[in-house]
């Protein structure tokens, strides 16, 4: 016989251990991890951290309580952690995903930075006390340990959330709104035209542009893009050009 499901809204039992380690060997982070079956008839893994087991287990069974309350009531509050509007949702995102509305890829990708650098930071406080300023320095912190590229999916993915909590009525504004946007700097730094490449570039175009006579040999020119190889020299005066009727003819020199 199978095991019986868990009730809806319920969840196993609670385990923990170690995920990071400190110069001296000692654990100095935990992950507590339960089963917990949504009111969709799911079973999902649930996860929650702290700096020891016993605050690990003790966070998961919060977020475990408040996540079985939301799910009977149906609608955030003020009072509702950030973690637990994240289960909305993403939730919300899978359903979006099953429809062919959001790439698979954008659900991994959100679930790994919220895992990583955002529940971390922000997943206790509650909604009613995410504001403009703890979130600019949320969103630098990430940008200057992780790099410019993830701050800007964390701020998107918790604009999400809170725009969320926003139609809930949980919040009355966005304070992502309110944040300056991310710039990340150039891999590369803009080179200029030399006055070289100007002029090859020139000659170039007036020769291949010339009314009367086609020009037997393509030139490429080194100005585009710049110091990008060999560069073919326009036509030396003894070479052999190609008039529109198909005669092959060589300029006239002048007299010397």
């Amino acid at each position: 016989m199978g095991r019986k499901p868990l009730l809806l809204g319920s969840w196993g039992k609670i385990r923990s251990y170690a995920v990071h380690f400190n110069d001296k060997g000692k654990a100095d982070r935990f992950r507590a991890v339960a089963y917990y079956r949504d009111f969709d008839g799911k079973t999902r893994q649930i996860e929650a951290y702290g700096k020891s087991a016993t605050a690990a287990e003790n966070n998961l069974q919060t977020k475990l309580k408040e996540r079985s309350q939301l799910a009977r009531s149906g609608t955030l509050t003020s009072m509702t952690r950030f973690s637990a509007a994240v289960d909305v949702y993403l939730g919300k995102l899978e359903a979006m995903v099953k429809d062919d509305k959001r790439a698979p890829g954008t659900l991994y990708t959100y679930q790994t930075q919220l895992r990583t650098n955002v529940l971390p930071r922000i997943g206790d406080i509650r909604l009613g006390e995410l504001t403009s300023p703890l979130l600019d320095k949320v969103i630098t912190a990430i940008k200057d340990e992780v790099g410019a590229v993830s701050a800007k999916i964390c701020k998107s993915v918790i604009a999400g959330v809170l725009a969320l909590a926003v139609r809930h009525g949980a919040i009355v504004s966005n304070p992502v709104r309110e944040l300056e946007s991310i710039e990340a700097a150039p891999k590369k730094a803009p080179r200029a035209l030399t006055d070289e490449n100007v002029r090859l570039g020139s000659g170039c175009w007036r020769a291949m542009n010339a009314p009367s006579v086609q020009i037997h040999q393509t030139c490429h020119c080194s100005c585009w893009p710049p110091d990008s190889g060999s560069v073919s020299r326009l036509p030396s005066s003894g070479s052999r050009w190609t008039s529109k009727r198909g005669r092959s003819r060589s300029p006239r020199r002048s007299a010397e």
